[in-house]
């Protein structure tokens, strides 16, 4: 019954797909001339179909290796969100790739899904919007990638994006990217989650894709009236009625066709058929195949390390050494322990068949209920240690246990996932031979570097406590992975070895910039060859600091408007993330503490009202009582020119104005230029403290919440260390 009833649903899904179903590519299709060629219909290429036919003009043809992701009796297994598992762990919609077999892992191959369907990775992902953080996209403009600054890529997330929340500085409204911001908040571990990393000690954050990334929160999901939003749902499925947009599945690219160094188009496979032809390209060819296949199918296309190319007897075109280099992916580790009361996933395995048909038989018919999530609802970020510049740890709390990356736990738990987001360790890519059929080699060389171990090691640590929190007290159980008697730092660290899997995102194999180091310019073109571009997650110049579909969406709107020649859209005025917690290292203090940006508390000693209130002043500390109801917004301050970049007074209650007026501003300037000091900024519902003390003359300060005073234990060491350096 409950299979028929799935039919059924997949039949439904196929009858709301457009009326224009992609097909294989026929023997008209294949001698047209199409103006773009765009290989791999995942997560980049739907955009892109999309935005370059919008012009009627451009005559478009995508080419994707696998199904469509409609047409199967199992397709409801793509478009549930709860049935994401299912295709990570077959070949059905899946490029089922794995790594060599780790030297830093215990010699572990570990598994890396891709997607094969329409949709891609889209189609196969656990449906977290996270954008990354605002430095990660400095860091690429600082690398050579030119027009890639938080600033320039903001505008195209927000052109992306229609949230259920509605636009704002950083939230998109009118995109064809439906966003929510989570359905199951009746699971009371989620919120739970978010108590517990307050009460640790971190701040709560209303959006993590907004102003401030650090703290803990409700993921932002690609769900919407229940299904899977892919980006073949939400850019595909509406173009593929216009005449000019041609979209062909299973149908493999074996490589591209040159003529000198200038790219004419695409040659093909008829998967079913075995059959090959060549489809020519007037304009471009792009490759958006994803971190895997993109490098492949270049190096397979003679654009490579020559001596690597010729090894493996392909004829080199354009000698480019960098391809399939610079991998860069997240690793993750689940801590876990048992649940006191049975309000976990676990009732919903087949422990419980009853349960499970419930579940399916609502998701059918109404699109609500467990069916309609992932389940990954809450998370957060967090640094690992004192130092980073940004948060490098991303939380996601699922209300279940899994042993490996996929089977569910036989017994009612809880667990935290902690992914490291900038490690230091460079894999690398290459083909095992000129088989074009054949998986490459993947070496992500995870843990080959030793502050990677570190950072883990210490999330591992820091999960524990965030876990062990009062607030979880009547629902944590006994710990389960890591067991109680994995204590000591070695111990730890096997854990580690033994248990971490992929976070599933690869990326940076064809870098963006201008040095011999990358792969494709500012403007997604290759080098040394014409009329072909990556747009994809292969040219990240690095890793963001969070999950990658997000990025790679952006990454392509932007990319389609290049091609198009449109002037970009106006850089973002909104200010830049908020660092919720820094160090002494990331400001300036005088002349020898030199940063790019002072982060400046608020000039709370001119505000005569309520809400701050004086407890005790001395010379070494200082201690201000800030109501509840009051959040303090960072303010920005350019070491070089020291002017304020953003100045602005927000009350969490809603009152106040955005601007100050003209004789507190000009008191509150006055006061900036004579004291500069930072701060750690706390949402909270209890009173927060503000702590100062002089430093060459110079205030600083750190907020913490009352009565835990974890936070300034945890750093007084490393500010003392500081000072004696200073003093030194």
């Amino acid at each position: 019954m409950l299979r028929h009833s799935l039919c059924s649903a997949a039949s439904t899904l196929q009858q709301r797909a457009s009326p224009v179903a992609a097909r294989a590519l026929s023997s008209s299709a294949a001698s047209a001339e199409y103006d773009y060629v765009i290989v791999g219909g995942g997560s980049a290429g739907c955009v892109l179909a999309n935005r370059l036919t919008e012009d009627p003009n451009n005559k478009v043809l995508l080419v994707e290796t696998g199904p469509d992701d409609r047409t199967k009796w199992d397709s409801w297994k793509i478009h549930m969100p709860a049935a994401l598992t299912y295709n990570l762990g077959n070949d059905k919609y899946n490029w089922f790739y794995h790594t060599e077999p780790q030297k830093h892992l215990n010699g572990r191959s570990l598994p890396w899904p891709r997607g094969r369907v329409l949709g891609g990775s889209s189609s196969l992902n656990a449906m977290v919007y996270i954008r990354g953080h605002a430095y990660d996209y400095d860091d690429w403009q600082e690398s050579g990638a030119d027009g890639w600054s938080y600033a320039d890529c903001l505008p195209y997330f927000r052109k992306a994006q229609n949230h259920e929340l509605g636009p704002d500085d950083y939230r998109g409204g009118d995109g064809p990217l439906h966003v929510i911001r989570g359905n199951q908040k009746d699971q009371i571990l989620f919120k739970k989650f978010i108590d517990a990393g307050v009460q640790a000690g971190y701040p709560f954050t209303d959006d993590m894709n907004g102003y401030q990334q650090e703290g803990f929160g409700w993921m932002d999901m690609t769900v919407w009236k229940g299904f899977r939003w892919s980006t073949a749902s939400a850019y595909l499925r509406p173009a593929m009625q216009r005449p000019n947009l041609t979209v062909v599945t299973d149908t493999f690219v074996s490589k591209v066709v040159f003529e000198g160094k200038k790219a004419v188009g695409v040659e093909t496979e008829d998967r079913k058929k075995k059959t090959s032809k060549q489809v020519r390209a007037a304009k471009e060819v792009i490759l958006s195949g994803g971190a895997i296949n993109s490098p492949q199918l270049l190096m397979l296309s003679g654009i490579g390390n020559a001596d690597h190319l010729k090894e493996v007897g392909v004829p080199v075109v354009q000698h480019l050494p960098a391809v399939g280099q610079n991998m860069e992916d997240h690793l993750d580790l689940y801590v876990q322990y048992m649940c006191k009361k049975p309000i976990t996933l676990h009732n919903a395995t087949w422990k419980y068949p009853h349960k499970m048909v419930a579940i399916g038989l609502e998701w059918i018919f109404r699109q609500t209920g467990m069916g309609a999530s992932s389940h990954l609802e809450s998370g957060g970020f967090i640094r690992s240690a004192p130092g980073k510049r940004h948060p490098d740890l991303q939380y996601h709390f699922l209300p279940g246990s899994l042993t490996g990356q996929l089977t569910p736990g036989a017994y009612h738990a809880m667990q935290a996932h902690c992914s490291p987001m900038r490690a230091q360790s460079r894999g690398w890519l290459k083909l095992r031979s000129n088989n074009p059929h054949e998986h490459p080699f993947i070496e992500p060389n995870y843990l080959s570097v030793e502050q990677d171990l570190v950072d883990m090691r210490n999330g591992v640590k820091l999960t524990r406590e965030i876990l062990e929190q009062q607030t979880l007290d009547e629902y944590r159980g006994d710990p389960i992975s890591p067991s109680k008697d994995v204590q000591t730092d070695a111990q730890i660290d096997e854990w580690i070895r033994q248990h971490t899997e992929s976070a599933y995102h690869p990326s940076c194999t064809n870098r963006m910039g201008v040095d011999d180091n990358t792969v494709v310019d500012p403007q997604t073109r290759v080098h040394g060859v014409e009329n072909l571009r990556v747009v994809d997650a292969s040219i990240m110049p690095n890793i963001v600091s969070g999950n990658l579909n997000a990025p790679t969406i952006m990454i392509a709107e932007k990319a389609a408007d290049i091609i198009l020649g449109k002037t970009p859209l106006p850089k973002s005025t909104a200010p830049p993330v908020h660092n919720s917690l820094s160090s002494p290292e990331d400001f300036s203090f005088g002349i020898t503490m030199r940063f790019h940006y002072v982060v400046l508390a608020t000039a709370v000693a001119f505000l005569a009202s309520s809400d701050f209130v004086v407890a005790s002043v001395n010379v070494e500390q200082s201690k201000l009582v800030m109501g509840a109801e009051t959040q303090i917004l960072t303010r920005s301050l350019t070491a070089d020119q020291n002017s304020i970049a953003d100045k602005r007074l927000l009350r969490a209650d809603g009152a106040g104005d955005d601007k100050l007026p003209a004789e507190e501003e000009e008191r509150e300037s006055s006061f900036l230029e004579k004291t500069q000091f930072y701060y750690w900024y706390m949402l909270g519902r209890t009173p927060q403290y503000v702590y100062k003390d002089f430093f060459e003359g110079m205030d600083r300060s750190i907020v913490v919440e009352n009565p835990s005073y974890k936070v300034w234990e945890r750093y007084e060491e490393f500010y003392n260390e500081e000072k004696n350096e200073e003093e030194a």
